[in-house]
């Protein structure tokens, strides 16, 4: 029996976009391991969750840039806590199946994916309808193979383009049921890395492990497989069992996490997974740390062409209006925020950046996020350290009010008139981090 001190923590929430929406598929982990994936509902649960001390979760999901945050739970303590996930765009790399069959099965010219048997094995699709719980008809075979194995892989126009210099790794995961027939055993996954023109394996990762499961489950090839140095295409194939089986596969994502990158592109930084390490040059300070609404440890950083911002940490002092390179890797506030978690700072000779004048309606876009903007309208609330501003713009049938933060007394009132200079941010909705 635990004591008091030892009971362990729960952590359970709902991973969501940023618009509030559960998020299908995603992959949740704890301290580096593999807890789950979601359901339609996004919802997560971590049980058994470590306490006293910092434990790490991780959220990714196709579309989605991984997340990465800590957390400490006292002994015993459920804690609710949502996860925010931040859109990346479906970059090259990226793979995402319905699971077509091809037709006929065994036709390696034809599209799809392939049923491969071993030694007098024999298979047929299955008449069965079937989805998963994301409600997708599924594709899915019977395999009755009393002798050996059989597989099922993609065609070679199905191989999923990869990045064979080092700078990226790749998960692969994918819904399954398994109807095991009498004394049927599991079965594995296997993933070969091509060569340019698709004709030489470079390399085969070790098998992983499929159970049999008579209910829909996630499973994860958590390996995060870095290509070998050439490697341009991948092919993966899912063995199943040694007598008789009905296979079920459907929802298989190819997930690249970027190791590190050299763009220097603000824009382009945004759609890198949490970690990856980023290197900045001839960009500009907008604002100091600790000034106005934005915290001790925060400033923001623009392209010359006033394209792109993003939020940086860092504790090195700066000052706005800068020429500044920036080290680190990429992280993902609690809000779904992105910012660089800077290692190295260093400023360089003046250069102006002025703010970009804006709406309240273009504020709530993701193309602000990070630029330094100047609004004007009308008080509608003050709190202690925020007040509230509306130019009239309405959404849903509701003016939107939009929160400035001040960082201490706003020294406004309701109903006057204001021009507001600030960093567009966000909060768990759409703000502006007020800078002098």
């Amino acid at each position: 029996m635990r004591s008091a001190t030892e009971a362990p923590g729960l952590v359970a929430g709902v991973i969501r976009d940023k618009n509030g929406n559960p998020v299908f598929n995603a992959v949740y982990a704890l301290n580096g391991t593999v807890k789950g994936i979601t359901d339609v509902d996004g919802k997560y649960t971590l049980a058994d969750f470590p306490t006293g001390t910092p434990a790490t979760i991780s959220a990714d999901a196709l579309k989605f840039a991984k997340r990465n945050f800590t957390l400490t739970v006292n002994p015993g303590v459920e804690l609710a806590q949502d996860i925010v996930l931040a859109s990346a765009p479906f970059e090259p790399g990226f793979y995402n199946s319905d699971f077509e069959i091809a037709d006929p099965l065994s036709n390696v010219g034809a599209s799809g994916w392939e049923v491969h048997a071993y030694t007098g094995g024999s298979y047929a699709r299955s008449t069965t309808e079937n989805k998963t719980p994301g409600g997708t008809a599924a594709e899915y075979m019977h395999v009755n193979t009393p002798d050996w194995w059989c597989a099922i892989r993609n065609t070679a126009d199905k191989y999923p383009a990869v990045i064979g210099d080092g700078s990226v790794a790749y998960n692969i995961y994918y819904w399954v049921k398994n109807n095991a027939g009498p004394g049927a055993g599991g079965g594995f996954m296997r993933a070969d890395f091509y060569d340019a023109t698709k004709t030489s394996i470079l390399r085969t990762d070790a098998n992983v492990v499929i159970d049999d499961n008579p209910t829909w489950a996630p499973r994860l090839v958590d390996y995060q497989a870095v290509p070998p140095t050439g490697a341009s295409w991948m092919r993966f194939r899912i063995y199943h069992s040694d007598t008789r089986c009905e296979s079920f596969v459907d929802a298989i994502v190819l997930d690249a996490v970027y190791l590190s990158s050299t763009t220097n592109s603000l824009a382009d930084l945004k759609s890198l997974s949490d970690g990856c390490a980023v290197s900045l040059t001839g960009k500009i300070t907008t604002c100091a740390q600790g000034v106005g609404g934005l915290p001790s440890d925060v400033f923001y950083i623009e392209e010359p062409t006033r394209f792109a911002g993003i939020r940086v940490k860092s504790s090195t002092p700066v000052t706005p209006n800068k020429l500044v390179s920036v080290a680190g890797v990429m992280a993902t506030t609690e809000y779904g925020e992105r910012y660089i978690d800077a290692t190295t700072v260093t400023l360089g000779a003046s250069a102006t950046c002025k703010p970009l004048g804006a709406t309240t309606g273009t504020i709530l876009g993701d193309l602000m996020d990070g630029l330094l903007v100047k609004v004007a309208g009308t008080v509608k609330s003050v709190g202690s350290n925020y007040f509230t501003v509306s130019d009239g713009y309405v959404k849903d049938g509701s003016e939107v009010e939009l929160k400035v933060f001040t960082g201490g007394a706003p020294g406004v009132t309701v109903g006057s008139f204001v021009t507001v200079t600030g960093v567009a941010s966000y909060d768990g909705s759409r703000v502006i981090l007020k800078v002098p």
